[in-house]
Parts: C-alpha cells; structure tokens; sequence
C-alpha cells in the first residue's frame, strides 16, 4: 500500500511539473502587441525571439493595409519594437529566422505613416526625437526564431559645395534622390 501512494505522489508531482511547464511556455510573447511594443534604447540592437506564440491583431491588419499587402498573406506571430534616435540617422533593419515580413511605421495605428515595407530589411531615414514603430510578422500563418538587427548611421550633414555633390558625392546624402538635386540644395554664393 505504501509502494503505490508514493508511486502516485510521484505520478501526480511529474503531472504538475509538466503542466507547470507546458503553462510557461504557452505565455504569449510580451511584445506581442503595439501597445507593448518593446522598447530599443540604444544601436546596434540585436536580439533572438521565440515567436510561434505571438498573435495577430487589429493593428497588424491596419500596419499591413498601410504597407499594401493586407489579405495578401496569412499573417501570424507578429512582434513590436520602438526606437527613438537621439540623432538623424540612417537605420537598417535585419530580420530572418522564417518567412517574415516587415514594417516601420510611425503615428498611431488609427493613423499610420510607413517607413519601410519589406520582406526581410531595409533601411529609412530617421530623424530625432521621433518614435518609430517595426512590426515583424509571419507571413505564411506562424512564426519560428526570429534574428533582427536594428543599427544606424549618423544623417551626413549638408553638402556646403557643389564640388561635394559631384561625381557621384551625392550618394553621400541620403537625402538627395540624383545629383542635381544635391547641388540645387547648395545656397549661391553671395
């Protein structure tokens, strides 16, 4: 009789320690929303996230209609980041780890402007002070192990010469889409 009430302890405490467990990981992910979008203080920022327990909801829809791809995918394990540069800067966004797509957005869900639309990176200019959103979701109905890099580069100032825009300068200035309009931006000398 002894043998078989410590043979149940034993059952029923692997039962609860396995339930305990099975809970844990059945948590969803915490930046699984925009409102809890987690917060990157600093660049480089790099980070490996479980996401086969992230959703998808009402905003992500809203992020993908701002990207143009809404009802295009099925949409799953969606994650948020948010990033406010103390400076200007180039910032370029990595992902990988399955089939991702991606969005950086700024505004309120209600109101989006988008950055970046993507299936796995890119780059965007970012100014100062202003926040800016990424949403890295699944695209073909679940996550995996997401991989994302987020790292920037100082806004080259101004050109203050023509000289500084020729001969392909102007590719220096991410600002200027040709030549011309770099050396349009160059004030006449007085």
């Amino acid at each position: 009789m002894t043998r078989r009430i410590v043979v149940s302890v034993v059952i029923a405490a692997t039962l609860l320690a396995t339930a305990a467990v099975g809970s844990a990981s059945a948590s969803p992910v915490r930046n699984d929303t925009f409102k809890h979008a987690a917060v990157i203080s600093s660049l480089p920022f790099n980070t490996t996230l479980d996401t086969t327990r992230a959703t998808v909801d009402q905003t992500d829809e809203q992020a993908a209609t701002t990207c143009g791809v809404n009802g295009q995918f099925d949409l799953a394990a969606s994650v948020w980041y948010a990033y406010t540069p103390a400076t200007d800067q180039t910032v370029t966004v990595d992902a990988s780890g399955y089939n991702i797509g991606l969005g950086v957005f700024t505004g309120t869900p209600s109101n989006f402007s988008g950055f970046l639309c993507a299936t796995s990176g890119g780059e965007f200019q970012a100014l100062a002070g202003q926040t800016y959103y990424i949403d890295v979701v699944g695209l073909n109905g679940h996550g995996g192990t997401l991989n994302l890099s987020v790292t920037g580069n100082p806004t080259p100032a101004a050109p203050s010469s023509k000289a500084q825009c020729n001969k392909g300068g102007w590719r220096s200035f991410p600002q200027f889409k040709n030549q011309g309009a770099c050396v349009r931006s160059i004030a006449p000398a007085k």
